[in-house]
């Protein structure tokens, strides 16, 4: 963005230029008049035939000067002010111009990058599935007994939705980096996140889920459900993937935030690292996650305008009451995140 120094220095520049070009021809017309009163003003004839030359007094040249002089001085002034004006105005243009210019180059900047990160991204994260496919199916082809030929169409299926998974993260991912606005449409987020546990408890019959939703909300908010439902569903899976025992999910409105806690016995996350997990591809153990569940769930909740942080005990994804109102305080979101 333009500072407000650089339209200072166009302008005075600009005016000092004009003040110049006016004075110095002030000073060519000045000089001018004075050299013509001195010399002869007229010829007068007589009757005679003769001619009266006609000069001008040194004192009535001086005073002619001075008023005239007083004139062009005040002229001059009048025209650096009114330049002053036409020129600010002319430069903020400029600067507003420059803005809006250097504004599309960043974008668009923005855009490259991030589609060229994006394909890198998906290259790197696909080479693994497609290679486990291509090579189960060549294993498929070559075999014999109908127990092998089982074991590899298991494992085929396995790896396409494995990699359907994966498909669909990096499109999420790639939308949430162009910034568009969430669709908004009333939705009972506390039925939305028992829905998801209850989703989540068949994939892991150890553990116990608890649900609890004391100051939910009375009503539906304007939110968009689909990506938040994807965002709880991605808090589910990483607590049931690190959880020992027990997974709990709690739903609760603080001051004008609704607050979406899901917490598990796991072992957590260090303190140094509880940031480096919502890194993208960022995974700190084997336990089958992509690294891409963490990043995505809290990117949607920022375009909702709240936040997703891990306080050392839990994840808290928060979401605004009201789209227009902001989200947490930053010191709060400032502590970041497990996996």
């Amino acid at each position: 963005m333009r500072t407000p120094s650089l339209r200072v220095r166009i302008t005075v520049i600009s005016t000092l230029v004009l003040v110049l070009v006016l004075l110095a021809m002030d000073a060519f017309l000045y000089l001018t008049l004075r050299a013509h009163l001195e010399s002869a003003l007229d010829e007068v004839p007589l009757p005679g035939g003769g001619t009266v030359t006609v000069y001008a007094s040194r004192a009535g040249v001086d005073r002619t000067l001075r008023r005239l002089l007083v004139l062009e001085l005040a002229g001059t002034a009048a025209v650096a002010g009114l330049a002053v004006v036409l020129l600010g105005r002319m430069a903020a243009a400029y600067g507003r111009m420059l803005d809006a210019l250097e504004a599309a180059l960043d974008r668009s900047r923005r855009s490259d990058e991030r589609n060229r990160r994006f394909l890198a991204d998906a290259a790197h994260q696909l080479r693994t599935p497609i290679t486990r496919i291509r090579t189960t199916v060549e294993s498929l082809f070559r075999a014999e007994s109908p127990e092998v030929r089982d074991r590899l169409l298991t494992t085929l299926v396995r790896e396409t939705g494995r990699t359907r998974r994966l498909l669909s993260a990096l499109l999420r991912i790639a939308r949430l980096d162009e910034g568009d606005p969430p669709a908004r449409s009333p939705v009972d987020l506390a039925d939305l996140c028992r829905t998801e546990m209850e989703r989540a408890a068949p994939f892991a019959p150890h553990l116990r889920f608890e649900f609890s939703a004391p100051g939910a909300p009375a009503g539906p908010l304007d939110v968009d459900g689909e990506s938040l439902r994807e965002a709880v569903s991605n808090l589910l899976d990483n607590a049931r993937r690190h959880a020992t025992r027990t997974v709990q999910v709690n739903v609760e409105t603080v001051t004008d935030v609704l607050r979406i806690e899901v917490a598990d016995d796991g072992p957590g996350v260090r303190a140094n690292d509880r940031e480096l997990i919502f890194e993208r591809f960022v995974s700190l153990d084997d336990k089958g996650g992509s690294g891409l569940g963490l990043p995505i769930a809290r990117g949607v909740a920022r375009a909702h305008g709240g936040d997703l942080v891990y306080t050392g005990t839990a994840f808290v994804l928060t979401v605004p009451l009201s789209p227009g109102s902001s989200g947490p305080p930053r010191d709060t979101a400032s502590r970041s995140a497990s996996t």
